[in-house]
């Protein structure tokens, strides 16, 4: 596993196979907080990361619940036993009490995905971070903006395959792509410098590439102001 600086408080963890995902660390207040917990395999890496920071681990805050966002936690959370927040759209399919509408065998049925004990809902800036949710890769996908180093750690709102590109999320784990693609007007509100997704890398200024990827994927649908869902929860 790969551990980068991305900035003066936040570190990015990641494997490139079998596929890139990457999650990320951020240090405030004496501790740190861990941005999705990657694929199940990723687990001694990321305890590993986290020893290797000499800081404690404070909190876990989810993008969404999906099986590479949430794998590495049991070694995580056997290591620290802290709470895990998720906006709370998010909160019944990381419980297992609901099915993601996409990506879900025929015929398995839903299970916990992190420890119920251990789950809460977002808090208004964890970890200093502020979370905006932006449905549409699932219910309650939430990115963190890092306002300070002017850093976007999107999850799945983008992948980023070819450098320098905003590409979609997954299409077979997307429970709605136009309105994820509609969500991903949040940069236009924030103009990040850079933006961090698990599926690829980090993408400079994608404020400025956003009008045309928006415009490839739903034609040319007017963009009104306000009319884009990636409010923080309430």
């Amino acid at each position: 596993m790969a551990v980068r600086r991305l900035s003066p408080r936040v570190w990015s963890v990641g494997v490139l196979l079998p596929f890139p995902v990457h999650v990320w660390l951020v240090e405030s207040e004496g501790g740190l907080t861990l941005v999705d917990g990657g694929l199940a395999g990723m687990g001694p890496g990321l305890v590993a990361a986290i020893r290797g920071l000499r800081l404690p681990l404070q909190r876990v805050v989810l993008t969404h619940g999906h099986f590479d966002h949430v794998g590495g936690l049991r070694a995580v959370l056997a290591a620290w036993p802290v709470p895990v927040l998720a906006h709370p759209e998010e909160l019944a399919f990381l419980r297992g009490e609901r099915r993601y509408p996409r990506g879900q065998p025929a015929g398995r049925g839903a299970r916990p995905r992190v420890d119920p004990r251990l789950l809460r809902p977002l808090e208004d800036r964890p970890g200093g971070l502020e979370p905006r949710h932006c449905p549409g890769h699932t219910p309650g996908h939430t990115v963190y903006w890092d306002a300070a180093d002017r850093l976007l750690l999107a999850g799945d709102l983008f992948s980023a395959y070819l450098p320098g590109r905003l590409g979609r999320p997954t299409p077979f784990l997307t429970t709605d792509m136009a309105q994820a693609v509609r969500s991903g007007a949040v940069v236009l509100d924030l103009q990040p410098e850079r933006i961090a997704v698990c599926h690829g890398g980090v993408v400079r200024l994608p404020h400025l590439l956003y009008p045309a990827y928006r415009r490839r994927w739903l034609g040319p649908e007017p963009l009104r102001s306000g009319a884009d869902p990636h409010t923080p929860p309430q």
